[in-house]
């Protein structure tokens, strides 16, 4: 009966998370206020964990920074902004499917004049649109539909 390990271990997740499922990588105004209105009260980096639901290591991070620069605000990011926006992107999406035909530079030129191709070309392949030359063919004029049709009927059987 002793060497029997106790029934609740067995009940227990054998994995944890340490990072909480709403977590989503940059902290909300209202979330470094609540740390830094918590951090007066004196709780410890765990309660505050706790209370606003983000990982310890965030919060004794953000703390760090907060009293090196003595402000609240992230830094610029590194790199350079992007060119096309999301409105921009979804515009550019949105006019190709309309215009299957556009050629890349006409469309290019229509929907965001400062990008370049290869730019368009980004945003499309991320929506899975490839947009190709199309082959060049003779156009049908009326003569020709009518001969065709004429030989058809004459074949069918």
């Amino acid at each position: 009966m002793c060497c029997t390990p106790p029934h609740h271990i067995f009940q227990t997740p054998l994995t944890t998370t340490t990072m909480p499922n709403n977590f989503q990588g940059r902290m909300s105004d209202f979330d470094k206020g609540q740390i830094i209105a918590f951090r007066t009260q004196n709780l410890s980096l765990s309660q505050i964990a706790k209370e606003i639901n983000c990982p310890k290591s965030t919060i004794q991070t953000f703390l760090n920074r907060y009293e090196s620069r003595d402000f609240h605000e992230n830094t610029p990011s590194a790199g350079r902004p992007q060119l096309i926006t999301a409105r921009t992107g979804r515009r550019v999406v949105r006019e190709s499917k309309k215009a299957r035909q556009l050629p890349l530079r006409e469309l290019t030129n229509e929907v965001a004049p400062n990008a370049s191709v290869r730019t368009i070309k980004r945003v499309l392949a991320e929506e899975e649109i490839r947009k190709w030359r199309a082959k060049k063919r003779a156009l049908l004029t009326e003569d020709h539909v009518a001969q065709c049709l004429a030989w058809a009927t004459e074949h069918k059987n």
